[in-house]
């Protein structure tokens, strides 16, 4: 009986051995997508840098993904060396900006290399509703941070205002079969709102906030893990 069991079991492993080889043959002769690119995910789109510059009340058009840079490989640790420094920074004025100059700043985003090969320079980049003593105030508290100041329109209380009438019409855009999948405050004073299709819904959507209010991307539905 142990032998006819071991013989089974010699058996099985031929067998597996056998499949596991016919599927690699397969694998092997499928043909590759030829532009050698990865699959690119539906209903997300990455953002950078300043937001697009919109003039007038024409329709708001989606914001697109920047072009992968060719100046450096990513940190290997994950993280560029100099973020701390900027992460302190922040510690420091973000307080101060939200506290004494709430009617013109807007927002701030971290300017950093991408890789050990590219050139960028660190900075601590503001936006602002130029006129104010707000860009004075930075540079005596960070006197050694290089900051970027950016002009802005409105501020992030305003764009908050936005977002509170996004969320109190959440029924009203149900009603016309758009679902929001995502808002919040842009870094410029607009408000940001995703959606699944913006060329179908940028339109309306400025026509309700104002095409100088919000910017629309292209966001899919948060998935449940």
């Amino acid at each position: 009986m142990t032998y006819a069991s071991n013989a089974r079991a010699v058996f099985g492993v031929a067998v597996l051995a056998a499949l596991t080889a016919a599927l690699a043959a397969g694998c092997a002769s499928k043909p590759a997508d030829s532009s050698g690119a990865a699959p690119v995910g539906k209903g997300s789109v990455t953002t950078a840098g300043a937001p697009p510059t919109m003039h007038g009340s024409a329709p708001i058009p989606a914001a697109t993904a920047p072009a992968p840079s060719s100046a450096g490989s990513t940190w290997i640790s994950g993280q560029p060396p100099g973020q701390n420094t900027l992460d302190a920074a922040i510690q420091i004025v973000e307080p101060m900006l939200k506290h004494d100059f709430a009617s013109s700043y807007a927002g701030l985003e971290l300017q950093q290399p991408a890789g050990p090969a590219d050139k960028t320079p660190y900075a601590l980049v503001i936006y602002r509703i130029p006129g104010s003593g707000l860009d004075a105030a930075v540079r005596h508290a960070l006197p050694t941070t290089n900051v970027v100041f950016k002009d802005s329109e409105y501020n992030a209380v305003d764009a908050q205002q936005v977002c509170d009438k996004i969320s109190a019409d959440t029924a009203y855009w149900q009603s016309k079969g758009l679902r929001i999948n995502e808002y919040g405050p842009w870094l410029d004073g607009r408000a940001e709102v995703g959606v699944d299709d913006p060329g179908k819904w940028a339109a309306a959507i400025a026509a309700r906030y104002g095409a100088d209010r919000v910017v629309v991307n292209k966001v899919g539905p948060i998935v449940a893990d």
